[in-house]
């Protein structure tokens, strides 16, 4: 096999294809190849492709199939008059192997152990690189013969689809939503919900929309946020002496950098006074944001422009609880790249 691959790559030419990328992934699969004999894991693998290779390949008979060790990447070509009818059959196929996967091997008299029951389907569609060879006579330019032979496809659909595929757990499928979901009929639109994800490497500060399928598919706290964020902590200190002057100016704390949208929060601490419960320990409000507080930006530094006025005009009890030398402390909690 390897030498015809060899003789093939030798004459391999690149042609963009329009494919729509399914990636399959039997979750549990390294769990279960550590508990099981080799011979029934090949046997597992070998029914599952099988059981795949007929499920995608009943619509096209083009489909080109990959596997990938414990699933497949399955590139299936369309062409503009027949992509809602092309993509539609390929969501309806991974709904139903999903659907069917926990059963698929209860009728077969062969396997006789316990097997994974749970799959993650990433769909994605767009332009592929195909890798060709060709065969046949090239006399006059023109290739006559068998149609080429695709050997492989490359690219960054393929690449999403993947991870989307890692992002259907604990199991289900998960597509692309760009222009997708509005090609589906309604009954396969309303097993789908629309979601914002954030994907590691491709889609790190600004996330993807996508459509996850309802009632399998449970967002990991990772891809609901940005990556390659880190904890920040900036913060300043007054007396309750110098809260309560009329003149205290307005204090710039300088941040490290620009705050993660929705992570900045600035809290106002004081310590507990000894006629309040809980001696040593502090208590704190939320300050917020336009009132007590706004975020700026100058001479490429960011900062915020605290009003100490309208702390104690906003919160005069909980200044006036404290003691003449009590340290109220303000401090700022976000999130940067």
């Amino acid at each position: 096999m390897h030498n015809q691959l060899l003789e093939y790559l030798k004459a391999a030419t690149g042609m963009s294809h329009h494919v729509i990328a399914v990636s399959l992934d039997v979750r549990g699969f390294s769990r279960f190849s550590m508990s099981t004999d080799s011979v029934d894991v090949a046997l597992f693998i070998s029914k599952l492709y099988l059981e795949a290779v007929r499920r995608f390949r009943d619509f096209d008979s083009e489909v080109f199939f990959k596997t990938t060790g414990d699933g497949l990447m399955i590139c299936v070509p369309y062409s503009e008059d027949i992509l809602a009818e092309r993509f539609s059959s390929t969501i309806s196929a991974a709904l139903e192997f999903h659907s069917d996967f926990g059963e698929l091997f209860a009728k077969s008299q062969v396997v006789n152990f316990s097997v994974p029951e749970r799959i993650g389907i990433g769909i994605s569609r767009g332009a592929a690189c195909a890798l060709l060879h060709s065969e046949g006579d090239e006399s006059d330019g023109v290739t006559k013969g068998r149609k080429p032979v695709i050997l492989d496809y490359s690219g960054h659909k393929l690449n999403l689809a993947a991870r989307l595929q890692d992002s259907a757990r604990p199991s289900g499928v998960v597509f692309e939503a760009r222009k997708n979901l509005e090609l589906l009929p309604q009954e396969l639109q309303e097993r789908f919900e629309t979601v914002s994800l954030y994907v590691r490497s491709l889609a790190e500060r600004a996330p993807l929309d996508v459509c996850i399928q309802k009632d399998a598919v449970e967002l990991r706290p990772e891809n609901t946020r940005p990556f390659g964020l880190r904890r920040e902590l900036s913060e300043t200190s007054a007396t309750k002496a110098q809260l309560v002057s009329e003149d205290l100016p307005p204090y710039h704390l300088h941040l490290l950098g620009e705050p993660a949208e929705g992570t900045l929060e600035v809290r106002f601490r004081r310590r507990r006074t000894k006629s309040e419960a809980g001696i040593g320990k502090s208590l704190s409000v939320r300050l917020a944001e336009g009132l007590h507080f706004t975020v700026e930006h100058g001479r490429g530094k960011w900062y915020l422009r605290i009003d100490w006025q309208a702390i104690n005009k906003e919160m005069p009890d909980f200044i006036a609880k404290a003691t003449a030398r009590t340290k109220f402390s303000l401090e700022a909690h976000y999130e940067m790249f």
